[in-house]
């Protein structure tokens, strides 16, 4: 059963037992004993379910292991994801919420430079130890929100994910919902159009159509690269995505010194109100996947 939609009904999966005839069924009315006599009831059966759920958040960022992904959750939305220089720091994905004001700009709890986290609780600890004096955050913010996204920092996939090498199969489950999808590309890699190919075909094998929904490619650790060879790069990803004829925007940023996202946090916002507004149109129904193998019916 795919559940798209809410449920206006509860959904009866199972029964209970039946239940046992207390002490007072037996007692005798011209007895003034009381009765000692009871039954025991009969045990339901015992079913398994499996839940599987799938929509996570608006905005799913897809790329290769150690592409920034988790940088660049953190730069948006303030959430501590692990930031290391190694592949893999991301295990399990996290979830943060991007706040838009009615003036363009957007909250984000992260100021300055975007350091690895274990260097972050070496500092931290040192704080702690000499007693330094930490500011409290000021409150108190005015300005109007005008809409909010979530988005999620999914582990990195592998060449061949979709036969579930390195786990594929249970980070590409994470995306199928997403309304649109951020490819996340390391431009300090010698081919980011190879590895927005590779990317794209193993959501593609894993289910039709998911490499074709609305997406933003993002060009990250623009800081890590000579200008002249980045220049090349952009301008290579930038010909292949309109050779796709997508429509797709094609950002370059450093989410480590937080540039560039401004003009991502933009995009995404519109396209996740443009995608949500066409959602209102559609009315997707609570369709079962294949018949029940036991007698499941509607509760009145």
């Amino acid at each position: 059963m795919d559940i798209t939609s809410p449920i206006t009904k509860p959904i009866l999966l199972t029964r209970g037992g039946k239940g046992g005839l207390g002490n007072p069924h037996f007692h005798v009315p011209a007895t003034l004993t009381p009765s000692r006599l009871a039954s025991r009831g009969v045990q339901p059966p015992t079913y398994t379910f499996e839940l599987e759920l799938k929509l996570l958040a608006d905005v799913g960022l897809v790329g290769f292991p150690n592409a920034g992904k988790s940088t660049i959750l953190r730069a948006l939305t303030g959430r501590k994801a692990e930031v290391a220089g190694y592949s893999f720091t991301t295990l399990n994905p996290q979830i943060g919420v991007v706040r838009v004001y009615e003036d363009g700009t957007w909250a984000s709890d992260r100021e300055g430079i975007i350091e690895e986290s274990e260097l972050e609780r070496e500092k931290e600890q040192i704080i702690w130890d000499t007693g330094d004096y930490v500011p409290t955050p000021e409150k108190g913010d005015r300005r109007v929100e005008k809409n909010r996204f979530t988005i999620s920092d999914n582990p990195g996939l592998l060449p061949q994910a979709s036969e579930n090498v390195g786990l594929g199969h249970t980070f590409l489950r994470h995306l199928e919902r997403c309304l649109v999808h951020v490819y996340v590309l390391d431009l300090s890699r010698a081919d980011p159009v190879a590895d927005l190919t590779v990317l794209r075909e193993e959501m593609e094998q894993w289910q039709k159509g998911l490499a074709e929904r609305e997406a933003v490619v993002v060009l990250n650790k623009g800081d890590e690269v000579d200008e002249e060879a980045g220049k090349q790069r952009v301008a290579a990803v930038q010909r292949a995505v309109e050779e796709e004829k997508k429509g797709w925007r094609v950002v370059t940023v450093s989410a480590k010194y937080g540039l560039g996202l401004d003009k991502l946090v933009s995009t995404l916002s519109d396209q996740v109100e443009e995608k949500k507004r066409l959602q209102q149109f559609e009315t997707p129904s609570l369709k079962p996947s294949k018949p029940f193998s036991f007698g499941l019916k509607r509760a009145e």
